[in-house]
């Protein structure tokens, strides 16, 4: 059993004790660092003692693992690794076989190496989450199954907005409320244990190709903050393996972290062009067959321009060294790799670390999502911006520049107390529209004195707004008059009548602009062109659609019916707008035979 000095001593017990620190229960480790049985091993010995451990840890599936206090960090994510073992015979020969054939592969004979034991964990699928310290949004990449899918298949990606630079004291997960990003995708394959307990390439079965492998919002909520923990923890960005909706039996949590690295992202990700033709210039590799062929045509001066990777042989997934010998040859020969993986995998890793251009198929979440506002804003909206994690670029604005910002914005203000719905939102809205109008005032250096003198000669002239009078229309006199008959009591009609005296309460009553609108079929440089002209009034549409359909001269003997849909919509002083133009169904010209032959 690993003591408390080995926790320390070697990197993957050191994570555990971490997730210990967090909170989390960690699986009993079982630990062989004898260095004579160790080299034993490697001669092809197993020592009774080990013989004897081995028998009563293979009661329930074990898993082994290398570890060592001096792997060049290179090779340390390459170290072998075991699929569940469920005999005794199954260990011996993964101990003399694969542990000693990748370790001289690897060429660390030499470096203190060990073995950590635990026993297998049911998880029904698993993740990759990177965090930057300070940074608010914390990807997560999903997959059925164990982490090695990642590597190289369609996945679910998620991003998660943790809302704060610095992290805050937390009691329970259920405190959080994150915001939440996200790309499901189809997942054809995962890599999950077979009838026999070896791991391997799996279908993915419906409906599950296309649900969310992570299914819960508290556990992406969970798994955001703990890796935000760790990366705040190193100091640097951080990389957490996940194991995702946990069997109960093993353990109390539904997610938990199995093991960290450092994650350096080499260079920015880049998309694989959407194309559904291939060329004879494309290379699929998936089983180790293709593999050697690509080799062989490379030697042979084949010309390949994309290798698209989507291994289903287990044996070429398992292979450590696949992923950094084809990142040299894509460099020295050119060629794209195209990955469905994720960009948290050390397959990925490797493959931008050896120089090799890789695309990524539905990337997601890569690029910034910028916003344009130009707009003047308060003077401490880019110290909350900052506080939030997020970069803002700025200007300076001066003389009539700012003077025509501030006109603009007090626009923007009145339109948002036109659609103010609670009085107390009203006041806020009206506070906005106050200080806008301070600062044109001071801009333009206009006194409060010279303002309310204004004011009062205005209120003087043409009265305030205190008896709530709308005007509806007017009507202009002109030289010919209606016929009207010579009678006075007709006379009488024409006599100045006061205004009507009707009460309007509800702003639903209140009478409606009319729109106005205009078709006009006109000739412009020997070209048919229809025109229309609209205009209505913008401080009283919220939203607005009208059609109408009109008639196309498209040849000199053909006319035809088409319909016009304009959709106008404003949100404060944004008015958005969709055109649609539709041939509407014409009926076909009938011919008759003529009856008289």
């Amino acid at each position: 059993m690993a003591e408390a000095d080995d926790y320390t001593r070697y990197g993957k017990l050191r994570n555990a004790a971490l997730y210990k620190r967090f909170g989390y229960d960690m699986p009993p480790f079982f630990l062989i660092d004898d260095h004579s049985a160790i080299t034993n091993l490697l001669s092809g010995i197993i020592s009774s003692e080990i013989d004897q451990d081995l028998n009563e840890l293979i009661q329930c599936p074990l898993i082994i693992r290398t570890d060592g206090k001096n792997i060049p960090p290179e090779k340390r994510e390459m170290l072998p690794r075991s699929d569940p073992l469920a005999t005794l015979q199954e260990a011996k020969q993964w101990a003399l076989n694969d542990f000693r054939a990748e370790i001289k592969k690897l060429e660390l004979e030499g470096h203190e190496l060990c073995l950590i034991g635990h026993h297998f964990i049911p998880s029904i699928a698993s993740a990759w989450a990177r965090a930057e310290p300070g940074g608010r949004i914390v990807r997560i990449e999903s997959l059925w199954g164990i982490p090695e899918g990642l590597y190289w298949y369609s996945h679910d990606t998620f991003e998660v907005d943790t809302l704060a630079v610095e992290l805050k004291p937390l009691q329970t997960f259920a405190e959080l409320h994150f915001g939440v990003l996200d790309r499901l995708r189809y997942k054809r394959t995962f890599v999950t244990a077979n009838a026999n307990g070896k791991w391997v390439p799996t279908p993915v079965p419906a409906p599950h190709d296309w649900r969310p492998s992570i299914k819960m919002k508290e556990w992406l909520f969970e798994i955001a903050h703990t890796t935000r923990r760790v990366a705040e923890e190193k100091h640097e960005p951080m990389a957490v393996m996940w194991f995702v909706d946990n069997h109960p039996k093993a353990t109390r949590h539904r997610v938990l972290p199995w093991y960290h690295c450092k994650s350096d992202l080499i260079g920015t990700p880049r998309a694989a062009p959407r194309r559904k033709i291939t060329t004879a210039n494309d290379f699929h590799i998936k089983n180790d067959t293709d593999w050697h062929k690509l080799q062989q045509k490379l030697q042979s001066d084949t010309r390949i321009e994309r290798v698209v990777v989507e291994p289903v042989d287990a044996a070429l997934i398992r292979n450590q060294t696949f992923a950094k010998e084809l990142a040299k040859l894509a460099a020295n020969h050119k060629f794209v790799i195209v990955l469905s993986g994720g960009i948290l995998s050390h397959a990925y890793y490797l493959l931008t670390k050896g120089g090799a251009q890789v695309e990524c198929i539905d990337l997601f979440g890569i690029e910034e999502d910028r916003v344009d506002y130009n707009k003047i804003v308060r003077d401490k909206i880019p110290e909350i911006i900052a506080k939030r994690g997020e970069q803002s670029e700025i200007l300076n604005l001066q003389g009539e520049a700012l003077i025509t910002a501030l006109k603009q914005k007090l626009v923007e203000e009145a339109f948002e107390a036109l659609d103010a719905k609670s009085g107390d939102d009203l006041v806020g809205e009206l506070a906005d529209v106050s200080e806008v109008i301070d600062a044109l005032c001071s801009s333009l250096k206009i006194s409060d004195t010279n303002l309310t003198a204004v004011k009062k000669e205005k209120h003087r002239k043409r009265g305030g707004f205190e008896k709530g009078i709308m005007l509806a229309r007017t009507t202009s006199p002109h030289s010919i008059h209606r016929s009207v008959s010579s009678l006075p009591e007709a006379r009488l009609q024409f006599e100045a009548e006061e205004p009507s005296a009707q009460v309007i309460t509800h702003s639903a009553d209140l009478p409606a602009a009319t729109l106005y609108k205009r078709p006009d079929l006109r000739q412009v440089e020997q070209q048919l062109e229809k025109l229309f002209s609209f205009a209505t009034e913008t401080n009283k549409l919220e939203n607005l659609k009208e059609t109408l359909e009109f008639a196309l001269p498209i040849s000199p003997s053909d006319e035809r019916q088409f319909a016009l849909t304009i959709e106008l919509r404003r949100s404060g002083s944004t008015l958005r707008g969709n055109i649609r133009v539709r041939l509407l169904p014409s009926q076909l010209p009938l011919k008759f035979s003529d009856e008289s032959n």
